[in-house]
């Protein structure tokens, strides 16, 4: 255990109508942990799957707490509330508003500095919906099984200056923006008014 193949696991064991499964120490039936005792106390196979985090900062200026624990936590949280049944692994830089107005410039052709740039690794069906990743070996790391989720870039500068302008921390501006675009990179867009609808919807839960 411990990649992706936890959940394939248990999708193999549906399609040959076996009704128990053993993970990590864990006595699971359909999605329900019924004994033993996962690292996070979860009720349900999900809130067990850990994410792998690849976290590179450029730049001198530092935000006021642990960025990289932080970033961890938003993404196991909104991967976990969206019911990502996968382990996944993303990669995450932190920059400046220099750098991220070059990537905005020479990947959106949008000539100025944004807060969060999200580059999803895969191409989705239905928002959030994960279920057709099972039969596209290309998708997962062959070493680890984790699902490829793709890249996210955040300027530094932007998170300091949005939270002064919209009156709250400088913490709770980077987590949200970390959740933003681990909806991105899970599918859900807002360029249409429904789906912006339903990304927010989601953004404040």
């Amino acid at each position: 255990s411990g990649t992706g193949k936890s959940y394939r696991a248990q999708m193999v064991a549906s399609e040959r109508n076996i009704n128990y499964i053993i993970d990590d120490g864990l006595l699971i039936k359909e999605n329900e942990v019924i004994a033993g005792e996962s690292a996070k106390k979860a009720p349900t196979k999900v809130g067990t799957v850990k994410h792998a985090l690849f976290y590179e900062e450029e730049g001198a200026l530092k935000l006021p707490f642990d960025c990289q624990a932080l970033a961890r936590e938003v993404i196991n949280g909104a991967l976990e509330y969206i019911h990502c049944p996968y382990e996944v692994q993303v990669n995450l830089l932190l920059t400046m508003n220099d750098e991220i107005h070059e990537m905005n410039r020479d990947f959106r052709n949008i000539d100025r500095a944004t807060d969060v740039l999200s580059f999803p690794m895969l191409e989705y069906e239905t928002p959030g919906d994960f279920s057709h990743f099972e039969s596209e070996e290309d998708c997962f790391d062959p070493e680890t099984g984790e699902l490829l989720l793709g890249d996210i870039v955040i300027s530094k500068e932007k998170v300091i200056a949005q939270a002064e302008e919209y009156g709250h921390s400088v913490k709770r501006e980077y987590a949200f923006l970390i959740a933003h675009s681990v909806l991105h990179l899970s599918g859900y867009d807002h360029m249409e008014e429904e789906e912006r609808i339903e990304m927010e919807t989601l953004q404040r839960e």
